[in-house]
């Protein structure tokens, strides 16, 4: 009997076959493991691959430029890595702390950029990132995240100064750029000297551009600087055409901008311009010393939804959030308490037409804010004609222009547990109680303690959902 054996003739029936044995599992590319000791350690041979401990790298780069495979990680142990030049992660990989970011530290030296990741897989986590400078293209002082992901990062002590470029900069931390991602990091102690005048430069902490996306994170103590006019901002966070994307469960405390003038600036919190979200967040302590808002600002769109925006000021109008713009910026569902500035705590512009609705403000709870001489000054509209929406508010007063869509809005004292510590949810008697208008998005969210957005019927205005005494939770 003949037998027949599978005989490839060509380069194309042996690509078949290896093809073939690929998708069987016969043949696999596996992603390697690979090590980077601090220069001085003892067993850091500097032997390519690097794929043990006693032939670690030195240098974070070249274990990274040995990383061919798909999915390789890179351990980094503690120490302190000295940077000449950026590292820069190109390709499918995970660069990572062996231990916590503490001890695992990337240091600019004042000279360069800490990081340059730009590949939709990659994934870097548990570094400390500091001491980065950038003079050049203005996109990050620490990290310029171009594509990937950041996760479990400290980057502070970072510094955007006087670039080269002059628009759509900064990001004294980072700069996120489109879909990128950054979770769970601390964000601290960062800074942006700008000195062009563009509306959409800012962001001492961080800079979001397009789609990107800041969840679970701390944001923290970050300050942008424009010593000229411009209408620049954000001392922690500058968000930039941000769509739906969003700052998701994020504490942001104790920012600043230090900006002469300017009529739109601002947000010592966060500056958002051309729309983009700001949800489940905490807004307080931050700062601003000009015309803007300390808490928010708002230019042409955006959207702040169960937010906590208080203890924030301004040098100028707007203690809390600048509002101003044309593309209906949204307040749904946020408690705006505390704030103390020269000017009121919300201020609201109308828009080049009458059209246009600069401000969609609901369920929301705006009380116990103080202006000059700490009188009560909880809003302003700068023109009667402005075309605002303001449903089922709690404020005071609530004599709003009478062309303006208005309804179910109450001035009585909201009932806060404990106003002068900073505890703004509702006491049991508060006339907030299912007080606000149900919204879809509402059935399946939380407030600010996780509790579900929607419990007896009605949703509550601000930003915390009341239980009713005695409740009993079962636990499955």
């Amino acid at each position: 009997m003949n037998s027949k054996r599978f005989q490839p003739k060509n380069g194309l029936g042996l690509m078949l076959a290896l093809t073939g044995l690929l998708w069987l599992g016969a043949i696999s590319l596996r992603a390697t493991d690979r090590y980077v000791v601090e220069p001085g350690t003892p067993g850091g041979t500097d032997t390519p691959p690097y794929t043990d401990w006693t032939i670690a790298a030195t240098q974070i780069q070249w274990a990274v430029d040995a990383a061919t495979n798909a999915g390789d990680t890179i351990w980094v142990s503690n120490g302190v890595y000295m940077l000449t030049n950026q590292i820069v992660v190109v390709s499918n990989i995970i660069l990572r702390s062996a231990n916590e970011p503490s001890g695992t530290i990337i240091n600019g030296n004042r000279t360069v950029r800490c990081l340059y990741v730009s590949n939709d897989s990659a994934l870097v986590s548990g570094l400390l990132i500091t001491n980065g400078l950038n003079t050049n293209d203005g996109y990050g002082g620490g990290v310029f995240l171009r594509k990937g992901v950041v996760s479990n990062c400290w980057i502070t002590g970072n510094l955007v100064s006087n670039p080269v470029t002059t628009a759509s900069i900064g990001g004294g931390g980072i700069y996120v750029y489109k879909a990128s991602w950054v979770k769970s990091c601390r964000v601290y102690g960062n800074r942006f000297h700008d000195t062009a005048n563009d509306r959409n430069n800012g962001g001492g902490g961080i800079y979001m551009y397009q789609e990107a996306c800041i969840t679970d994170s701390v944001v923290m103590l970050n300050t942008y600087i424009n010593a000229i006019y411009g209408d620049g901002g954000g001392g922690g966070i500058k968000m930039q055409s941000g769509g739906t994307k969003a700052v998701v469960n994020c504490q942001i405390i104790s920012n600043s901008t230090l900006q002469s003038s300017g009529t739109l600036n601002g947000g010592g919190g966060v500056h958002i311009i051309w729309g983009g979200v700001v949800k489940d967040s905490v807004i307080s302590g931050n700062t601003n010393s000009s015309t803007g808002g300390g808490g928010i600002t708002f230019y042409y769109g955006g959207e702040a939804r169960n937010c906590l925006i208080c203890s924030n000021g301004s040098g100028g109008a707007g203690g809390a959030s600048a509002i101003s713009g044309t593309g209906a910026p949204i307040i749904q569902n946020c408690t705006i308490a505390g704030n103390r500035g020269k000017g009121p705590a919300v201020r609201m512009e109308e828009g080049p037409s009458a059209s246009y609705r600069p401000l969609i403000m609901a369920n929301s709870v705006i009380y116990s804010n103080f202006g000059a001489g700490d009188v009560v000054s909880n809003w302003s509209i700068v023109s009667d004609t402005a075309n605002i929406c303001l449903t089922n508010n709690c404020t005071y007063p609530t004599n709003f222009p009478a062309n303006n869509a208005i309804s179910g809005n109450i001035s009585n004292d909201p009932q806060f547990m404990n106003c002068p510590a900073g505890n703004y949810r509702l006491a049991w008697n508060s006339p907030c109680i299912n007080a606000g208008k149900n919204q879809s998005w509402m059935t399946t969210s939380f407030d600010l303690d996780r509790k579900a957005r929607i419990r007896y019927g009605a949703v509550d205005m601000g930003v915390y959902e009341n239980i009713n005494a005695g409740t009993v939770y079962g636990i499955r």
